[in-house]
């Protein structure tokens, strides 16, 4: 039986970890050796000696015993032994060599919003409460295909809607990442995104691999002992997740999702807390009634404002978007409310939004002078993703049998056991709690005489989107505040 890999996601807080376990009966990794491979981020400006033979090698970022990250030189030199952790040049031998990511290209946005669309729908029909972040589950899905091969890959390109070849699609997330590190700053939003692989000590990672998670997803890998201590490694990877979403995301993987089978475990953590750029007055806060269903309705917080935002009409729905404070007028994220036209109305929209649509929502906006009132909403939602996933098209990459991940390791045959996506937003007077988000007002050139009306007092979707490249960071729906 094939090892799993496990994911973790977490969003507003996200999180997102693959783990993947070796088949039974696989050789034994070595002992956990004494440094752990960090990010190239994580070692600061590259200084380091050359190698015996006079050589520049291959700089590596490690994690000494004292915790500490520093550079080394990966020297040439014998073919290492079976079952020895063998790390792959993942930075180019001088700084000047390094290549950055491009832009990410438009096709990429189109992907990402066409995939959390597909995976809505298929939620939406069996979960009460929902709220994921699509970017987390697509960056690190995305990672665990520079691993796939063969048919594998095939079932996950498709499933995850990636129209380019791997050569383009993982310097287009490269450069996605850092066009979103751009919105956050002084004047912006918090906005963090960060990826991690966690290897079990010992397992020959593919250098092929290890480069490409490196370069474009900034992902480094830290080695720990699944094998010998699972729990210690369960505890470590929790940490790290806890750290990332300044302490939203707690316990992301629970007590028996990593074993002694475990080989791999892929993180994607994305963190964000935006301001309004215009805040709602608390005194303004009202109990007011929110249709949950017919004949049921009951009182909750009703922030309320009247302001320039975003606001369209289409048959079936009005739809809001406001900003949130940007570093930058060119960098500006906001929060996107559908609410149906009417109250029974949520099932209409879900059913277009599984089918595509989201587009036409978000093409509606104008900018306009709009009073608003919307609910003070909190939630938490947690997914484990493997059945979805499979059903929407890549069942092969969760077989133990037949799954293909030679391009991470050939040591064992790997698959994946979980995709565990755990999410946390929270929407107040202030601004927002979550996994990405930032904006600017919209203008107006002539502000009508009497504001458009925006009430939301029946369930509704929502979402949180970077304005720049079109990237759906978080998707949701409200059906009770409470």
């Amino acid at each position: 039986m094939a090892r799993p890999i496990s994911f973790f996601t977490t969003a507003l807080c996200t999180l997102l970890g693959l783990g993947c376990q070796a088949r039974d009966g696989a050789p034994p990794a070595a002992p956990a050796p004494s440094a752990s491979w960090c990010g190239p981020a994580d070692c600061g400006p590259l200084s380091v000696p050359v190698c015996d033979d006079g050589s520049s090698g291959a700089p590596q970022c490690v994690r000494a015993q004292n915790g500490a990250c520093q550079w080394v030189r990966v020297c040439q030199g014998p073919e290492p032994a079976a079952g020895t952790a063998t790390p792959g040049p993942s930075e180019p031998a001088t700084p000047d060599a390094q290549q950055a990511d491009p832009p990410p290209a438009p096709a990429l946005a189109d992907t990402n919003a066409a995939f959390a669309q597909r995976l809505y729908g298929k939620l939406a029909a069996t979960k009460d409460k929902l709220f994921f972040s699509p970017a987390s589950i697509s960056t690190a899905l995305a990672m665990t295909y520079a691993g796939a091969r063969g048919e594998t890959a095939a079932q996950m390109a498709k499933t995850l809607e990636f129209t380019l070849p791997p050569e383009a699609l993982h310097p287009a997330f490269g450069g996605l990442l850092k066009e979103l590190a751009l919105a956050t700053g002084p004047k912006g939003p918090e906005l963090r995104i960060a990826n991690r692989l966690w290897g079990q000590a010992g397992l020959p990672i593919e250098p092929a691999f290890q480069s490409t998670t490196q370069q474009h997803y900034g992902a480094g890998i830290e080695l720990v002992d699944f094998k010998g201590g699972s729990e210690p490694a369960r505890g470590r990877i929790n940490q790290w997740v806890e750290q990332q979403t300044n302490g939203k995301i707690k316990d992301l993987m629970p007590a028996g999702s990593i074993t002694g089978l475990t080989r791999l475990v892929l993180t994607n953590a994305v963190y964000f807390k935006g301001k309004w750029a215009t805040p709602f007055d608390k005194q303004a806060t009202k109990n007011e009634p929110f249709t949950v269903k017919p004949g049921t309705a009951p009182a909750v917080p009703m922030m309320r404002k009247t302001l320039q935002a975003g606001f369209g009409k289409t048959a079936d729905a009005s739809v809001l978007e406001l900003a949130y404070e940007a570093q930058s007028p060119e960098r500006r994220l906001a929060m996107v409310v559908v609410l149906p036209a009417q109250v029974d109305g949520l099932a209409k929209v879900e059913q277009r939004l599984a089918a595509g649509e989201l587009k036409a929502y978000v093409e509606a906006l104008q900018p306009a002078r709009v009073d608003v009132a919307l609910p003070r909403f909190k939630m938490t939602a947690e997914l484990e993703l493997s059945s979805t996933l499979s059903a929407l098209g890549m069942p092969l990459a969760f077989d133990d049998k037949k799954a293909d991940f030679t391009g991470i390791t050939r040591a064992e045959p790997l698959f994946i056991s979980q995709v565990r996506h755990k999410a946390f937003v929270e929407v107040n007077e202030e601004g927002t709690e979550a996994a990405a988000a930032t904006g600017v007002v919209m203008t107006t050139r002539s502000a009508p005489a009497q504001p458009q009306v925006f009430r939301a007092d029946h369930p509704f979707v929502f979402l949180i989107r970077d304005v720049a490249t079109g990237t759906v960071l978080f998707l949701g729906r409200v059906t009770d505040p409470r």
